[in-house]
């Protein structure tokens, strides 16, 4: 921008990075994320052909980071061309339409945003159907832990690539060495960042001794749709609400379509986390 186009456009500018409290304040004493803020603000301002944007998602609060995807949806619906670098896939999936992955520098494969989300999570999301949990792997010690976690089909068959559309289980082995009462045991479903739900048990009685308990969790099909999942392990005391275990390490698994011959497949129709079972209904009023 020259010299009068800057000045027309400064106020806009600052307003949007908002930062009009520490304008005086010399560039190089500014954070990180300011910084960020007000190099987004003044590149959007300049109307560029082509907008190159890089990780400038993982700064700023959840207000700022709308105002910026809000920025870039008009961009990309006015013609122009966004070139948007980021890790986050559940960026990636609400600014992209096709998605161009990169593998130690080189391009690896382009397509559609879904299509290469699954291939990239799919290289570099562990998946497995069994993971136990020595002391090391809890946060929280107390006479409950958590020792085995399972994934399992509709046959009780452990997999951990869930056929969309069929039932499946998740098994938790539970070990007591003190008497334990008022425990909900259960996991927290995880996608993208984002926590689906938080499955417990009903409040259980665990009697002093060191056995092994086993808990079967079932999950009807065609609720969550294809994608990545993770399973966030713990249990809480009733009475008190205090944290009984903790696992640092989550369980991944993954739901996928198959085609009639056992070959993933996928819908890009089929979008967002989860499939609603709703009914339509209509008449004529006119």
């Amino acid at each position: 921008m020259n010299r009068r186009e800057t000045k027309k456009k400064f106020d806009e500018i600052i307003s949007f990075a908002e930062i009009e409290k520490f304008i005086n304040t010399p560039v190089k004493r500014y954070s990180s994320g300011m910084y960020v803020r007000l190099a987004f603000s003044v590149a959007a301002h300049l109307n560029p052909d082509i907008l190159l944007i890089d990780e400038v998602l993982a700064v700023g609060d959840l207000a700022f980071q709308r105002k910026c995807l809000n920025t870039i949806d008009k961009a990309a619906h006015q013609g122009r061309t966004v070139l948007f670098v980021s890790h986050n896939m559940a960026s990636i999936k609400n600014i992209c339409k096709s998605v161009l992955y990169l593998k130690n520098g080189q391009v690896d494969s382009l397509g559609h945003v879904d299509a290469i989300i699954e291939r990239y999570l799919g290289e570099t999301v562990p998946v497995e159907a069994i993971l136990e949990f020595p002391d090391q792997y809890h946060y929280r010690q107390s006479g409950l832990q958590i020792r085995k976690a399972e994934v399992l089909n509709q046959a009780y068959q452990h997999t951990s690539i869930i056929r969309y559309g069929e039932d499946f289980h998740i098994r938790l082995s539970i070990q007591t060495i003190e008497q334990v009462k008022g425990a909900r045991v259960g996991f927290g479903l995880c996608t993208n960042g984002v926590r689906l739900a938080t499955i417990h048990t009903d409040p259980l009685d665990f009697p002093v001794d060191s056995s092994l308990w086993r808990l079967t969790c079932r999950i009807k099909g065609a609720i969550l749709l294809p994608g990545f999942y993770e399973l966030q392990l713990g249990a809480h005391s009733i009475e008190t609400g205090k944290e009984l275990d903790w696992v640092s390490e989550p369980v991944n698994f993954r739901i996928a379509y198959f085609t009639k011959n056992d070959i993933y497949s996928y819908d890009a129709k089929e979008k967002g986390l989860v499939k609603l079972n709703v009914k339509w209904e209509g008449d004529l009023i006119g």
